[in-house]
């Protein structure tokens, strides 16, 4: 069994992600907090890259045997600023409620780091006494061209800009709509530890990458389906790739070394499918590989609906966020009954 090795900010070095719980089967027991998103408007790539590595964290852990407690915290900006009825004491909730007084592994990124995370420390051992969690990990600040994201240099770029189409506000100017799972492998090929530098080169070079997988299975699946006899010459060497994709991610989510394992292994399917179709045997060898990549990294296939958002649900944001400006000018003109009733509309939309 691989031992899953993680940078910890609190001592300063990698060392073994220990789960301190078992289930009822005995399996190891990860109980993991990630902050996530602060929903005052559109989340960016930077932030998708920190909730990337939470999911990867997830997916080794899995590959491993591990069953995950995982608890992501969305941020309501109006508790903080104006929400004087559902929340008026701005009561943090943000991880023991689920997964005890003391969390195995907590994560975020590195912005977050101080005060943020420092301060919860604070907070929660004063009341319990003891560590508020064992393990941290932070994702560190992503970049556009070589330059820190800003809407005046034209870089920032929301998980919107890349996948929604140029007709729902996609960025024409970097090729949207952008297939998610291209733009899924772009930002995990750099390591999560240390400064990534987001490039429409790389987009484009993870796009073809993502290719490469559909080639493949694809492949496997016309093989599973005509079911030929013959050798299987694939079970040993995709055996391998997989060891070695693990190993990486075991090794502090080394996902540079982890994606080039994967992608041997799918040059190995593309490379004897093209001397002589797959035999049964082989393609189910392969398509197991594949799956089992899919698990672990992503990249293989969509693992949820596909296409961008429609004009409609663009409308219905639009019209909320006008009721929210509306509230918050009939707040500053101290008008509280219309205050009061558009904040009942917009509970009615749900």
């Amino acid at each position: 069994m691989s031992t899953f090795r993680l940078y910890n900010a609190l001592t300063r070095k990698v060392e073994p992600l220990e789960p301190s719980e078992q289930t009822d089967d005995g399996a190891r027991l990860l109980r993991f907090y990630c902050c996530g998103p602060t929903v005052y408007s559109y989340a960016h790539i930077g932030n998708f890259r920190t909730f990337l590595t939470a999911d990867l964290i997830v997916r080794t852990a899995a590959a491993l045997g591990w069953e995950v407690n995982y608890v992501s915290n969305v941020t309501d900006v109006g508790h903080l600023t104006e929400d004087d009825t559902a929340d008026a004491s701005g009561e943090d909730r943000m991880a023991q409620k689920y997964l005890g007084e003391t969390i195995d592994l907590h994560g975020g990124g590195e912005d977050l780091r101080f005060p943020h995370h420092e301060c919860e420390i604070a907070q929660a051992e004063a009341i319990t006494g003891k560590p508020f969690a064992r393990h941290w990990s932070h994702t560190r600040f992503l970049q556009v061209e070589g330059k820190k994201m800003s809407k005046r240099d034209g870089n920032f770029l929301t998980l919107h800009d890349l996948t929604a189409s140029v007709d729902n506000g996609g960025r024409s100017d970097w090729g949207a709509p952008v297939d998610p799972l291209a733009l899924r492998l772009a930002l995990i090929s750099g390591h999560y530890g240390k400064p990534f530098n987001f490039t429409q080169a790389a987009l484009k070079a993870a796009a073809k990458n993502i290719q490469r997988y559909r080639d493949a299975d694809k492949a496997v699946q016309e093989a599973l389906a005509s079911n030929r006899e013959g050798e299987n010459n694939l079970e040993a060497p995709l055996a391998d790739v997989y060891a070695d994709a693990l190993a990486a991610m075991c090794d502090d989510l080394n996902t540079p070394e982890a994606l080039a394992a994967a992608y041997r292994g799918v040059n190995v399917i593309l490379s004897q499918h093209r001397q002589e179709p797959l035999s049964g045997m082989a393609a189910q060898t392969a398509a197991d590989f594949l799956n089992r990549i899919n698990n672990l990294l992503g990249i293989v296939r969509h693992e949820s609906p596909e296409g961008p958002s429609s004009n409609e649900d663009e409308e219905f944001a639009e019209y909320v966020e006008s009721l929210l400006e509306q509230r918050t000018e009939a707040r500053k003109a101290k008008d509280w009954p219309r205050a009061d009733e558009i904040r009942a509309e917009i509970d009615a939309l749900g």
